[in-house]
């Protein structure tokens, strides 16, 4: 086996969908612009971020070299012989593009997703009752966020949305397990202050400790406007939270019918959703909770996914 011959892009914490590509040779100039603006957050729009895990497979594609804020650059540098790329965004939706893209023909890509620890990540009573102690939570309804304080995860969005539920609910708190740069701290703080929600949001900076965090919260949000296929809602779901998510990238195909979506950039529609999470009873969410549990276990756990990745492997190394 000649492991050098297999390309991979090294995803980062966004991507959990992998999408195969079992290439021979690489995509014209043409085929990788076609490809970047349809991945990003505003598909044909030049002046739209990128996903990030956009750039990370065409950078596969042609090379470890940096690509302009629209089009990618001619490359010097690429591949030899790749026989695969794995390429990060929402799985069936990204291998969906590639293909459109011209890149990777329907034969030769294939759609494997990485696991979540379901052990590591189990809910605990008595971990759920010393977090909540040491955190201060008493007896508020706590909602919990996690990921980097970046203009993807849209956290204005939440924000506003937050302020308008917890003038309904008031007893309610809302957790943000990130780490910012010194000026995405200062931005958010800001806008805290301007919502009057200071006594309200903590910002937990980067935490290493999510299983117990979890525990402690009672329900899950996250406000992206654009994603990957967030590891952080497979993980919410494995401890049974309930999770109330946007509707981009490949959240859909993560949580299936076991979480509830909002539109993206909608405060409005994302607070009356977590109001009604919020007086959902105790057994409701419960309920909720398990049949979430349930989906992780079943099809995205370690072990209901190892047995794809085995096949891809041997299938790479049979061929050649």
């Amino acid at each position: 086996m000649n492991l050098s011959r297999i390309a991979v892009v090294a995803l980062g914490a966004a991507g959990l969908g992998l999408a195969a590509c079992h290439g021979s040779g690489v995509p014209s100039d043409a085929q990788l612009t076609q490809l970047l603006h349809s991945e990003r957050a505003t598909p044909n729009d030049p002046k739209a971020p990128l996903d990030a895990a956009a750039v990370n497979c065409l950078r596969a594609w042609s090379g470890d070299v940096e690509l302009s804020a629209s089009l990618p650059r001619r490359a010097d540098r690429r591949p030899v012989n790749s026989n695969a790329v794995a390429c990060g965004a929402s799985a069936l939706g990204g291998a969906g593009r590639s293909i459109s893209a011209g890149a990777v023909t329907p034969r030769k890509c294939s759609v494997v997703t990485n696991g979540i620890d379901t052990v590591e990540f189990a809910p605990n009573f008595e971990r759920r009752s010393a977090m909540r102690s040491q955190l201060n939570a008493g007896d508020d309804f706590i909602w919990l966020t996690a990921g980097r304080v970046v203009p993807a995860k849209d956290y204005p969005n939440l924000l506003r949305a937050f302020a308008q539920a917890q003038t309904a609910i008031p007893q309610m708190q809302l957790w943000i397990a990130g780490e910012a740069g010194a000026a995405q701290d200062k931005a958010i703080e800001s806008l805290v202050r301007e919502l009057k929600l200071t006594q309200r949001v903590r910002m937990l900076g980067l935490r290493r400790n999510m299983p117990g965090l979890l525990d402690a919260a009672d329900a899950f949000v996250l406000a992206s406007a654009w994603e990957g296929m967030p590891l952080a809602i497979g993980e919410a779901m494995a401890m049974e939270k309930v999770v109330v998510a946007t509707d981009v990238g490949g959240v859909r195909e993560l949580v299936g019918a076991a979480a509830t979506l909002v539109a993206p950039r909608n405060p409005e529609d994302l607070a009356a959703t977590m109001l009604n999470v919020a007086r959902t009873s105790h057994e409701g969410l419960q309920s909720i909770g398990r049949a979430a549990r349930q989906r992780i276990i079943e099809s995205f756990s370690i072990e209901a996914r190892v047995d794809d990745w085995e096949a891809l492997y041997n299938s790479l190394i049979k061929a050649h």
